[in-house]
């Protein structure tokens, strides 16, 4: 039983705040349109079967959609989801779990910590681009992990209350 099995969105959110993200290195970051907030949500996790069952069961209501929307989302991603776990986070399951899953919920990055602190492209440069302020978003030192991992709890991982 993962700890945010049963939780409301908000526990869920402090939970996922607690998490240590250095030890929990695969990473998620989704969006819902259909909520009508542009907010982009962060989720870490110890392994690809975690990420699965909290995008099956959790991620949506995170979002503030409601039960039946929960229950459309799942039913639809139920079968994209199969491959995580044995691949792995990878651009052509996630395309696949978006072409399901939209308009209401939208996976707009996932993978590991390494991968978001040096790819070269999409998501983790825009990130990067947060952080340092600068616009390369070039990959980050390992030294500055821990202020990146901080920044992005803060920014992408709401406290109870504020989704």
């Amino acid at each position: 039983m993962y700890e945010w099995e049963g939780a409301s969105p908000e526990e869920v959110n402090e939970i996922l705040r607690r998490r240590d993200p250095l030890r929990h290195r695969i990473w998620l970051f989704t969006s819902s349109p259909a909520s009508g907030s542009a907010r982009i949500l962060a989720s870490w996790f110890g392994d690809n079967a975690e990420l699965g069952q909290f995008l099956l069961r959790m991620e949506a209501g995170r979002h503030g959609l409601g039960p039946a929307r929960i229950a459309s989302v799942k039913d639809r991603m139920r079968s994209s989801l199969v491959p995580l776990e044995i691949t792995g986070p990878s651009e052509d399951n996630r395309t696949a779990c978006n072409a399901v899953a939209r308009p209401y919920l939208e996976i707009v990055w996932w993978g590991t910590l390494d991968a978001l602190k040096t790819a070269t492209q999409g998501w983790p440069v825009v990130v990067r681009r947060q952080f340092t302020g600068d616009s390369e978003g070039g990959p980050l030192d390992s030294r500055r992990t821990r202020e990146f991992v901080t920044m992005l709890t803060e920014y992408y991982c709401p406290p109870s209350g504020k989704p």
